[in-house]
């Protein structure tokens, strides 16, 4: 975002240097016919000063049309949508689908990355929250934490009050209420040897 905002003031202050190198150039133009005419330097430069009417207020009236021009463009090409639009509905409803179709989608997804990486999650305390891998030696990337591991941690009141572990595994098989139950994912905010029942990402703990 810092660099988008660089990128509009560079570009507003190259428009301001071009409009002042044009209306220079212009101004020193006009001088050079007035000297041709018999006029000295000095009485030149003034007469065309004159006429221009000062560059500090000729540079007010273009920023004031710069302002205005973007509404005239939007107009111009609103306009030109409804003429496209009316000649060949089947292309404008295709076309009205489309970006509907597009917008919901990434609506969707940044509504998923919202809750999951922007978002705290919905705990107790949620600054608090830390998520213990091993550094595997010899280069390989980290490998995540047994609930054991955590649970020792926690029992030697080291690092971590509390902890609980999810299986990072898209299917898997578990035994509740005496038969094998497939499951799409588990999160278990507890250790999962005190789980009882699991079953379509419900979790309830054992008496």
């Amino acid at each position: 975002m810092r660099n988008v905002f660089r990128l509009i003031r560079w570009r507003r202050n190259w428009k301001e240097q071009a409009l002042e190198r044009e209306l220079r150039y212009h101004l020193d133009r006009r001088a050079t016919d007035l000297m041709e005419s018999g006029l000295d330097e000095g009485e030149a430069r003034r007469q065309a000063a004159i006429e221009f009417g000062g560059l500090a207020q000729v540079q007010e009236q273009v920023r004031d049309a710069w302002r205005w021009r973007w509404l005239h463009d939007v107009g111009r090409d609103f306009r030109y949508a409804l003429r496209l639009l009316r000649r060949s509905p089947a292309f404008s409803i295709t076309a009205v689908a489309s970006l509907a179709l597009g917008i919901g989608a990434n609506t969707a997804v940044f509504t998923v990355i919202d809750a999951v990486l922007l978002k705290m999650l919905p705990v107790g305390r949620p600054q608090e929250l830390v998520l213990l891998r091993w550094a595997v030696p010899e280069g390989r990337g980290p490998s995540g934490a047994h609930w054991i591991d955590g649970s020792s941690w926690r029992e030697g009141g080291r690092l971590v009050g509390t902890s609980f572990s999810y299986p990072t595994f898209q299917q898997i098989q578990i035994r509740a209420t005496g038969e094998a139950r497939p499951l799409s994912a588990v999160f278990a905010f507890t250790d999962l040897r005190d789980i009882g029942v699991i079953a379509n990402g419900e979790a309830a703990l054992a008496a």
